[in-house]
């Protein structure tokens, strides 16, 4: 994965969004499948659903006050009717995301550790052998430690 890639797929779904090809809840899913979370993806949508609505109102024959509040709009944000262009290390030339050693951590410990003990804890519960909240947080953190 790269910052080109992650760029790309924001740019095609905010472009499917805006032609109408793709509903939001699509744009969810594909930005959620090139590992964006749920804060990036509202704020893609928000470019595209800014763009969408301008596109809609100047499809239409007159001009009704939707599209003045929208033109306004634009005028004093234009950067929010255009595909979003992604955090600031995103805008980096030459760094990408295996770079950034603290992302990969980050991620393997948010994903692999809660997982597990997601996967204890469940176990546990099975096993009815569920401790109290604080004692199971005790063996859970002594097995990560042993």
């Amino acid at each position: 994965m790269t910052c080109a890639i992650l760029k790309a797929a924001v740019l095609l779904a905010h472009q499917k969004v805006v032609n109408g090809d793709w509903d939001f809840k699509a744009l969810g899913v594909f930005l959620s499948a090139h590992s964006l979370n749920g804060e990036l993806i509202t704020t893609a949508l928000g470019h595209a659903r800014n763009a969408k609505k301008l596109r809609e109102a100047e499809k239409q024959s007159e001009e009704t006050e939707e599209f003045q509040r929208l033109k306004d709009r634009k005028e004093e944000c234009p950067d929010q009717f255009e595909p979003w262009k992604g955090p600031a290390a995103w805008q980096c030339e030459g760094i990408e995301l295996d770079d950034c050693i603290d992302a990969i951590m980050h991620l393997l410990f948010l994903g692999i550790v809660k997982s597990t003990l997601q996967h204890t804890v469940e176990w546990l519960k099975l096993k009815k052998s569920f401790l109290h909240s604080t004692e199971l947080s005790k063996t859970c953190w002594k097995l990560l430690i042993c």
